[in-house]
């Protein structure tokens, strides 16, 4: 099996901001990412992957990852050096549930709050950056307000909103199904009416 490093770019700006170590289809897929890759991929409505080199062991890979996070690393929200994980790691069902647990629900507490406002306190956008903002919430809102077609079952559901809430499922992952983005959320399929 062949291993590769990989790049993201920001498909609006071009520029580089992460650099990775992967096999298979890794360098295309969003999950398992952190938070602060997933913010600058919001930010800029996505991410272009591009695979830099392949190599025949996993070692050589990890070399070559470390070389260019030292390179670029003042650009890139790796946290990390490089170098480390292991090919085809799977989590058993217990630790995901466990990961599960620990993320799903966490309260906003009154400290968390101030804490947020605290950080963007005095924060200006510029203007054609909030307007994109703008936008792109309108059109998550226009997305959750969509009837939807449960595939699993055959039930209709007058809003994504109206399927989360009935279901249980997270709204966003409901719109990425429908969008081809995912395969299933809650282990149900879905499409848009």
């Amino acid at each position: 099996m062949m291993f590769y490093t990989y790049a993201h770019y920001t498909p609006d700006t071009k520029q580089l901001f992460y650099i990775g170590k992967g096999q298979r289809k890794r360098f295309k897929q969003s999950y398992a990412r952190t938070t602060w890759w997933h913010n600058k991929v919001k930010k800029h409505g996505g991410f272009e992957a591009v695979i830099l080199a392949y190599w025949k062991t996993e070692q050589e890979a990890f070399e070559h990852e470390k070389f260019l996070i030292a390179l670029f690393k003042p650009q890139l929200v790796n946290l990390s050096s490089g170098g480390e994980g292991a090919a085809g790691v799977k989590r058993s069902k217990k630790a995901c549930e466990a990961v599960s647990k620990a993320l799903k629900g966490r309260p906003l507490t009154e400290e968390r709050k101030k804490n947020i406002s605290k950080a963007l306190t005095g924060r200006k956008l510029d203007p054609v950056t909030a307007q994109k903002s703008r936008d792109h919430l309108e059109k998550i809102r226009q997305d959750q307000k969509k009837k939807v077609l449960c595939l699993t079952d055959g039930k209709v559901y007058e809003s994504v909103t109206d399927a989360s809430k009935q279901l249980g499922i997270d709204a966003s992952s409901i719109v990425k199904v429908c969008k081809g983005k995912m395969k299933k959320a809650g282990k149900k399929e879905f499409t848009y009416v």
